[in-house]
């Protein structure tokens, strides 16, 4: 199935840029800066591809049989996507124009401001990337009409 694909790419994308890239560069970069801003670019491509990509799905939503908690977790994706892009990145991209972070003491207040947003955006990240591997698993077996769709 076609749907099944997309949500399949984007779970491999989530995973390889994520998990994967992201700690290569900063491991093997020897600026800190500049490690960051590749894994931001990354992560700012793969945040919009997903939001457009789980808005269009949720418009299909009825031909696609999502009802009940498969609409829910589309519906939470779309809204997290949406938190990354129009607030964390956001947030983040403006404490970094106020200061090189890495260079920047342990105690100062704008890097342990940048430490909470970037703890809250890996969590989410993390949130993210388990509820596309469980659409794919309701994609693959959706739930009958009754039984847990919300639907009696």
């Amino acid at each position: 199935m076609p749907v099944q694909a997309l949500l399949i790419a984007l779970l491999t994308a989530w995973t390889v840029i994520g998990y994967g890239v992201t700690p290569v560069l900063f491991s093997t970069l020897p600026d800190p800066m500049w490690a960051g801003k590749v894994a931001g670019i990354l992560f700012h491509a793969l945040q919009a591809t997903g939001l457009v990509l789980l808005a269009l799905l949720l418009l299909a939503r009825r031909n696609l049989g999502w009802h009940g908690p498969t609409l829910v977790m589309g519906l939470a994706l779309l809204a997290l996507a949406s938190l990354q892009l129009g607030w964390l990145e956001a947030a983040m991209e403006g404490l970094k124009a106020q200061a090189e972070i890495s260079a920047l003491p342990k105690t100062d207040p704008l890097r342990q401001e940048f430490g909470k947003l970037h703890g809250i955006s890996s969590a989410l990240y993390l949130v993210q990337t388990l509820l596309i591997a469980l659409l794919i698993w309701r994609t693959r077996h959706p739930a009958t009409p009754g039984e847990d769709d919300g639907q009696a």
